[in-house]
């Protein structure tokens, strides 16, 4: 009987473990996490799935964490901050000469990606008016899809990982130009009571794009939110109504997390080449973001978000009945409820923006 992690001990006659000794079929991956560090057999290959779990711990703490500094200090600061700790642990993630330093650095690329995404989200929102938002907040979910695609590309030309997770990581350096160009929040600015850096900037703004704002415009900024620079969240559950929108709020973007990050990291297990599916995975939020640009206007965000929920819940629960050998079938009710789950997480983005005043978005 054949075993991969015990091997025959001639001397006594009796199977015994391979000691950290092994041999990898390297048809698939020339290198990876599970080679490097022999994260097989016994407690090892539960390692791999404890680095995915902390990663995504990362998201979570980053998420929480950088989101309370930006409404802090500001967007910009944050931003920035952000994006120097993605370019410096994801390059050391990939310099990593064993396990836990490769965890920690992944777990901070997590939290810094949080503090990336979610700011910068943030920042778009609050730099259009009401009207505008919509479009404003799918058009950065496309950029997200545009760097999905992007990964797929530098992973099937560079199959060393610790290549592939630096090439990723030097882009960051490029947007590091932002800093020079990139303004403050003008409704932060606002909410922190802060009109005169505000105007400022809106005087840049106007030269730039040759367009004259009258002085009572200036003057007439609304600065009526600058006294709540002490709010924070949970303030938000002073009021019933508000606040159980809030809870339906934070389950939602439980739900629509965990489902979209499940299917997206779980591409390999669909069967099937593993770079033709994480493609896919990335080509079906193209129509996603582009029926919500057709649809949230004109059938309201709820109805939009719950059907579909429902209609990428059904898709997925149909996938249990799919037989092993219908490999195809299995990745294209995956990729519908992939679709689907992307489109819900889009609703849920612009709703909390629309839902929570600047200073506790």
């Amino acid at each position: 009987m054949w075993s991969q992690c015990l091997r025959f001990d001639n001397t006594t006659g009796a199977t015994i473990s391979c000691g950290g000794e092994y041999v990898y079929d390297k048809r698939k991956y020339e290198s990876s996490t599970f080679i490097d560090f022999n994260l097989v057999c016994e407690e090892r290959k539960m390692m791999h799935s404890h680095a995915q779990a902390l990663f995504m711990a990362g998201i979570l703490l980053g998420s929480i964490g950088f989101g309370d500094l930006s409404d802090r200090f500001g967007r910009r600061p944050v931003f920035f901050l952000s994006l120097v700790l993605q370019v410096v642990f994801g390059i050391l993630a990939g310099l990593a000469p064993e396990y836990f330093t490769f965890v920690i650095a992944r777990m901070v690329v997590g939290a810094s990606t949080s503090g990336i995404f979610l700011v910068g989200f943030v920042i778009a929102m609050e730099m259009v008016g009401p009207t505008k938002r919509m479009v404003a907040g799918v058009v950065c979910q496309y950029f997200f899809t545009a760097g999905y695609f992007i990964t797929a590309i530098f992973a099937y030309f560079i199959r060393d990982w610790r290549m592939l997770q630096i090439a990723l990581s030097l882009p960051g350096l490029v947007f590091l130009s932002y800093y020079w160009f990139f303004p403050e929040s003008i409704r932060w600015l606002l909410a922190r009571g802060r009109k005169e850096e505000a105007v400022e900037i809106l005087r840049k703004v106007a030269k730039e794009n040759k367009v004259t704002i009258p002085e009572e415009m200036y003057e007439g900024l609304c600065s009526e939110e600058s006294s709540k620079a002490g709010t924070n969240i949970l303030q938000v559950f002073r009021y019933p109504r508000l606040g159980l929108r809030a809870v339906n709020i934070f389950f939602s973007w439980f739900v629509n997390s965990g489902v979209y990050y499940g299917l997206s990291l779980n591409t390999s297990n669909l069967g099937g080449n593993d770079y033709l599916n994480f493609a896919i995975s990335g080509a079906v939020e193209i129509p996603a973001y582009a029926f919500l640009l057709f649809s949230l206007n004109r059938l309201g965000r709820k109805a939009v978000l719950c059907g579909c929920m429902l209609a990428g819940g059904f898709a997925m629960s149909a996938c249990a009945f799919i037989p092993d050998d219908s490999t195809w079938l299995l990745i294209t009710l995956s990729m519908i409820g992939k679709c689907c789950i992307t489109a819900s997480y889009g609703v849920i983005y612009i709703l909390t923006a629309e839902n929570f005043p600047t200073v506790v978005r």
